[in-house]
């Protein structure tokens, strides 16, 4: 079955869909461990009975808290490239969501950048996106093979045809 998102028009047709790079969740990760060591170093420190089961509770829910958030903006930030635009949904925070849009004919050049020892090892970068009428571009950060993905959206741009749903090199689920 194809994929389908609100606001989809009629005959549009979803062509690939791209989330940022599962790396980007490294760091809330490091911070969920981090947190669940600090009931460990107080009991090894503090020596305390009852506050170590309050700390180990406040710390449990911090570390819930903090996975939760990072992992529905990534599951909920993403691009899709359909026969007729570019679609781009980002999770800023847990009840803020950027909805971005432009027609495939209004773009004028897609760009990437790939920055740093951790981006250009992993393989993903910044996509941009320069439209008519707008003075500054559309930017999803952290997607995988940026390069891929830009000469998708200009082969699809230019109605050249895209490539099976199966074959896109950065499709992820």
């Amino acid at each position: 079955m194809p994929y389908r998102f609100q606001g989809q028009h009629k005959d549009e047709e979803v062509v690939l869909i791209c989330r940022q790079h599962p790396m980007i969740l490294l760091r809330p990760a490091l911070i969920v461990v981090a947190l669940m060591w600090v009931p460990f170093l107080a009991y090894t420190v503090l020596a305390v009975g009852q506050l170590l089961a309050v700390i180990l509770l406040f710390c449990l829910l911090l570390a819930l808290g903090e996975g939760y958030r990072a992992w529905h903006a990534w599951h909920n930030s993403m691009l899709l490239l359909t026969n007729e635009r570019l679609v781009m949904m980002e999770q800023r925070h847990l009840f803020k969501r950027e909805f971005m849009e432009c027609a495939l004919g209004s773009i004028q050049q897609v760009s990437h950048t790939v920055e740093g020892v951790v981006a250009t090892t992993f393989g993903f970068g910044t996509l941009s996106v320069f439209t008519a009428g707008a003075h500054d571009p559309f930017q999803l950060r952290n997607i995988p093979n940026p390069y891929e993905l830009q000469q998708e959206i200009q082969r699809v741009g230019s109605g050249e045809g895209y490539i099976e749903e199966g074959d896109a090199p950065s499709e992820q689920e």
